[in-house]
């Protein structure tokens, strides 16, 4: 699947669009994963249990990423453009993408964070954040370490006691 997507990325950037579209509309009947083949993923992107994952057109996707089943990665409407003329989301390293989870728009979404199981974010979420629900409410991981008595390292998403225990 990954390889159809760079050959399908390559198209793109060489300016055949047509025969990029048909890769990527291939490679989505045998997986049912859609990339486009705008995307931008780095080689450290694992999509697990992807059947109806969607990444849009100018995504970006940075390092250590993992993202469950069916993901949107999509645009948040005609209006949402930012200054450089994107529609869709940069994703930066080290983030977890719970199941079913829409992140719409032209947003950036930090390090470490994780979003949760069918979460709705339309706005920026800071590095080391935890979001969940349908408002995308987020906690800085440090408070929820403070209040629950856990600890949680995104580097390897494992849930520890306390900090001893990572170290």
């Amino acid at each position: 699947m990954i390889h159809t997507t760079v050959v399908s990325h390559w198209l793109w950037n060489h300016k055949f669009k047509v025969l990029a579209r048909f890769t990527t509309r291939i490679n989505s009947s045998l997986t049912g994963i859609e990339i486009e083949p705008g995307a931008t993923l780095s080689n450290s992107v694992i999509i697990s249990h992807g059947m109806g994952t969607v990444i849009g057109y100018d995504s970006v996707i940075a390092n250590k990423v993992v993202i469950r089943q069916n993901v949107t990665l999509g645009r948040g409407g005609k209006n949402h453009l930012n200054s450089t003329g994107r529609i869709h989301p940069i994703i930066q390293d080290n983030v977890s993408i719970g199941a079913g989870a829409a992140i719409l728009g032209s947003i950036t979404i930090g390090h470490n964070a994780i979003i949760g199981a069918n979460a709705v974010i339309t706005k920026d979420v800071p590095p080391n954040a935890g979001v969940a629900g349908t408002l995308g409410k987020y906690q800085n991981l440090i408070a929820l370490i403070n209040k629950s008595g856990l600890f949680i390292t995104t580097n390897h998403f494992k849930l520890y006691n306390s900090p001893q225990q990572y170290n």
